[in-house]
């Protein structure tokens, strides 16, 4: 545990200014957002959420590219080689940074921006007089609104596919360090073009009334939470097979 806490310290140490840097364009970003659509009267809802939700997947994606950033240079593979921990070490403290603590991050981020849109709309010609425009938005209301018999089930459908794609340019960040967000997208789209009309032709192996809408988002949840976990073991094994 000694040379985790260790590994942890001298991450952040050496990763100082990437760290605040990240966390100050987070902040700062919710903040200018957050105010812009307080000032045209917008926001206060699903529009909000979604359209901040769009952008903090792409945050997430483009942090989880640059994971593995030492690695680009023969320096940073020989840094990397001689801290004294395992592969899983070095890699668990990685994957907690950009994975979990990034995720709260940018839960707090929207907060940040929802505030800001109630100060600033105080302040604007586009006053919004309705009481609830200047509450907090709920978030577990909003996106469980078209569920709402089935509320736990679209929250963690939403946590899975959040995962399920920052896991994939996690694992494009060990592959290819340098422009690996860029990359990743690429190969990410290409396969899109190449599986989604097989994907679209499912249906008609799908007898009419035979699946439920909660049965299907189920199945598909195991089968992008177990696919995520093998990206993540993936990522780890490549990382080890790099730092030997």
């Amino acid at each position: 545990m000694s040379n985790f806490t260790n590994l942890a310290k001298k991450t952040f140490i050496y990763n100082r200014k990437t760290v605040l840097l990240t966390l100050g364009a987070i902040l700062l970003g919710s903040v200018i957002f957050g105010t812009a659509i307080g000032l045209l009267g917008r926001g206060g809802g699903t529009g909000e959420v979604v359209c901040y939700g769009i952008m903090a997947l792409l945050v997430a994606t483009a942090t989880a590219s640059m994971a593995f950033g030492d690695f680009k240079t023969k320096a940073g593979k020989i840094d990397t080689l001689m801290t004294p921990a395992t592969a899983f070490e070095k890699f668990a403290v990685r994957w907690i940074a950009v994975v979990p603590m990034l995720a709260l991050l940018l839960v707090a981020g929207f907060y940040v921006a929802d505030l800001s849109r109630i100060i600033a709309n105080g302040f604007s010609e586009f006053y919004v007089a309705t009481p609830a425009y200047h509450r907090i938005v709920n978030v577990y209301d909003v996106v469980t609104q078209y569920f709402p018999d089935h509320r736990g089930m679209t929250v963690a459908s939403l946590l899975i596919y959040y995962f399920f794609w920052q896991s994939l340019y996690l694992l494009g960040g060990i592959l290819w360090p340098k422009l690996s967000f860029i990359k990743t997208f690429a190969i990410i789209r290409v396969a899109n073009l190449v599986f989604l009309p097989l994907v679209n032709k499912i249906d008609i192996f799908i007898t009419p009334g035979s699946i439920t809408i909660p049965g299907f988002f189920t199945g598909l949840d195991v089968v992008m939470a177990v696919l995520t976990v093998g990206v993540y073991w993936l990522t780890y094994y490549l990382m080890k097979r790099k730092t030997l």
